[in-house]
């Protein structure tokens, strides 16, 4: 927009009213505290606040809190520059800023799902958990998590979408992409209680305000069957070296984000971070004999009898009762004593076994005190037994 141009009184109260929302939401400015003194008024715990997880107060207080906020720095910032005829130059900065927000936010959630890691398959105590037992959002991560090449579909789009605002030519294009994506995505968050439910939506809104800018020109172009003229762009900067600065640093990530999608398979190989090693017990192992004190245990007490023995991927270890419950623990084992160490994931509760594994079979044995335990495990062919298993 020239400079020559004057904005209306609405225009330049709502661009100085979202430069500041902007300017609030995306730097670390500290209004936790503004939030939490806002929230007290309407909510008498001062946890149920905190509780992102659990319920969206936190979204709401947070976002109103940065609405009156950038309301009342607004209408001071109007009281003290009514007479500026235009932001010309200051609106070019904040397109650049929410480009460069949008570009990096969209890289790292993209190639987070492009090496696949953002989503994993289902740890196998959920295999064995009853779907009504799941959460909203464990159902959704482990529908997300089952799929690599979902998973690498929507993690390639957010990266091409973030590709496309490297240049102003394409930002209206990468801005569409974003803003489809991550509607979607912020609506799952909300319709399954996903945590980052205000990135999301705030990725959706401010690649939505990118759009308008060329919002006549999609207008006539989707829909009153118009001409459309090219679109030209004022860069108030006039050094020559700035242009060859942005216009190298442009395309030198352009070549670098094309060539981490390119290169991708190939790279998640060589990361061995990325490689799960499966324990030496991986495995579900399910209960054929339980022995206590020399004497068969019977699975009357339904909160003592073990049903399965699930031992997942970093030594993840679950036992799981007759009635439904369990108990997660860290396993650690000693080779030399055929030695089983489980350490609770709540308590400071331990517990070993000797144990001795043949013909798919696991032999648990405790005797350290207290009542002693003797288990017979038949071992789960987890492809034959559950259909999710790829």
């Amino acid at each position: 927009m020239s400079e020559l141009n004057s904005w209306s009184n609405l225009q330049k109260w709502v661009f100085r009213f979202l430069t500041i929302y902007v300017f609030i939401y995306i730097f670390p400015i500290p209004i936790e505290g503004l939030v939490n003194n806002f929230g007290a008024l309407f909510v008498e715990d001062p946890d149920v606040i905190k509780n992102v997880v659990e319920n969206n107060f936190y979204l709401i207080f947070h976002t109103a809190t940065i609405i009156l906020l950038s309301l009342v720095l607004s209408l001071i910032w109007t009281a003290v520059d009514r007479n500026r005829r235009n932001y010309s130059t200051l609106l070019y900065w904040v397109i650049l800023l929410l480009r460069a927000f949008l570009f990096i936010t969209m890289l790292v959630y993209g190639f987070a799902k492009i090496f696949l890691i953002q989503f994993s398959f289902p740890p196998l105590h959920h295999l064995l958990q009853p779907l009504g037992e799941f959460t909203p959002m464990r159902l959704a991560w482990s529908f997300f998590g089952y799929s690599d090449g979902y998973q690498f579909f929507t993690g390639l789009l957010e990266v091409i979408g973030g590709f496309f605002l490297l240049f102003r030519r394409t930002t209206t294009l990468g801005a569409l992409i974003i803003f489809g994506v991550m509607a979607n995505v912020a609506f799952m968050n909300f319709a399954y209680n996903i945590p980052v439910k205000s990135l999301s939506a705030h990725l959706a809104l401010f690649a939505f305000i990118l759009i308008t800018f060329d919002f006549k020109r999609l207008l006539n172009f989707y829909f009153m069957n118009r001409h459309v003229p090219p679109l030209h762009t004022d860069v108030p900067v006039t050094n020559k070296w700035y242009r060859k600065i942005t216009g190298f640093s442009s395309k030198a990530m352009a070549v670098g984000v094309i060539l981490l999608v390119i290169t991708s398979p190939f790279l998640r190989n060589q990361f061995t971070f990325l490689e799960l090693e499966k324990p030496k017990l991986y495995g579900i192992y399910q209960t054929e004999y339980m022995e206590r004190n020399g004497e068969e245990f019977i699975p009357s007490d339904f909160g003592e009898y073990w049903n399965y023995f699930v031992v997942d991927y970093k030594n993840n270890l679950s036992i799981m009762y007759l009635d439904g419950r369990a108990e997660d623990y860290t396993l650690s084992s000693d080779s030399s004593a055929s030695a089983l160490i489980l350490k609770s994931a709540k308590s400071d509760e331990e517990l070993t076994f000797n144990y001795k594994i043949e013909n798919n079979q696991l032999f648990l044995n405790n005797s350290n005190g207290g009542d002693s335990l003797f288990i017979s495990l038949n071992k789960v062919n987890i492809k034959e037994r559950f259909n999710l298993t790829p």
